[in-house]
């Protein structure tokens, strides 16, 4: 019998699916959910100030009820508005043992409409040790979805859409402090520059440590010529630190011109700065990949540019036929003060 691949292109093609199943699998399989009680309700049409269920608020309006242990539970519907939006006051936070929880009673039935205008959740620095789970949004004006702050979790969270004309529309963006992680998550949408961002600041004593995203999906689906750029479906840049990202599908797929887009995955930061370095980002057990027909401008699905001791394990790189001249990987070396160096890629494959 002949076959009509080679033995090379069957063995790429085998793993492309089996990393796909496995990383659908774990998909599938979410993290345990919060089992504390709702101490609190929350409602689209609430006018309550006690924000019991028999009387429910305004998410807004429950900030001078929240603390450490304490759970606000939000009905179904969709939230609009400045006060159906979850943005905690300065400085409000939980503790490691109580954090505050921020959740849908009915997973999947909560929608926050941030309508263009804010996100539908701001983790500032100071709102520490949050849990926030269960919920869908959309229409962000910059981040959609933000946690900033330190120790704060997402979780079950899909987020889609940005806002035309906005220089930083993200789906996902994680802050500049220290162990924030989103997981069991998807984004996509148009006039998003980014699906899943990093903290990008190059002052000093703003870096963002020990974050990143888990068992998550996303999807670039484009972003118009002369907006602000680059534009991909993940990257990390400036002052990250022992980054971890796990088991995520990482899609592209835009059938139009984009402006200076740098690939499905970037992680990088100023060459030309010492002090503002990448290092230790690990991309773990993922799948990169373009669908058929897109259009992709790239020269690389994959870039670390001035990074250190970025590793990348077992993990796909998925290109389709009639995209020449592209590679998987790149890792670029400039002239610079910046220290760069033993960045690796094991166990990955090209297909």
């Amino acid at each position: 019998m002949h076959w009509p691949f080679s033995r090379l292109e069957t063995t790429l093609a085998l793993g492309v699916g089996l990393l796909a199943l496995l990383v659908l699998v774990v998909l599938l399989k979410p993290t345990p959910r919060s089992t504390d009680p709702c101490t609190y309700y929350a409602s689209p049409t609430g006018t309550g100030t006690a924000c019991t269920q028999a009387a429910p608020c305004l998410p807004g309006a429950w900030w001078p009820l929240a603390g450490p242990g304490k759970t606000l539970c939000l009905l179904d519907g969709t939230y609009r508005g400045a006060q159906g939006m979850l943005a905690p006051p300065a400085g409000l936070a939980g503790t490691a043992t109580a954090p505050i929880t921020i959740r849908a009673l009915h997973e999947g039935q909560v929608l926050l409409d941030a309508e263009h205008q804010r996100s539908a959740v701001s983790l500032q620095p100071g709102n520490d040790w949050y849990v926030v789970e269960g919920m869908n949004a959309m229409r962000g004006k910059e981040s959609l979805w933000f946690f900033g702050g330190s120790h704060n979790r997402g979780r079950r969270l899909l987020g889609w859409g940005g806002t035309e004309g906005q220089a930083n529309s993200y789906i996902f963006s994680l802050g500049r402090q220290v162990d924030n992680v989103v997981e069991d998550c998807a984004g996509w949408g148009d006039f998003a520059r980014k699906i899943f961002g990093g903290a990008q600041s190059q002052a000093p004593d703003s870096d963002s440590q020990w974050s990143g995203y888990r068992r998550c999906w996303g999807e670039w689906n484009g972003w118009p010529v002369g907006e602000s750029n680059p534009t991909n479906t993940l990257q990390m840049g400036y002052r990250t630190r022992q980054q971890r990202f796990e088991n995520l599908l990482l899609t592209w797929n835009t059938l139009g011109a984009t402006g200076n887009p740098d690939g499905v995955v970037s992680f990088f930061y100023d060459c030309e700065a010492a002090s503002n370095s990448v290092h230790g980002t690990q991309l773990l057990g993922s799948l990169l990949y373009v669908t058929p027909g897109a259009r992709f401008d790239p020269s690389s699905l994959a870039t670390a540019l001035c990074t250190s001791d970025a590793a990348w394990h077992e993990v796909v790189f998925a290109l389709p036929p009639g995209y020449p001249g592209k590679s998987p990987f790149s890792s670029i070396s400039q002239p610079s003060p910046a220290r760069q160096g033993n960045n690796r890629c094991e166990h990955c494959v090209s297909a």
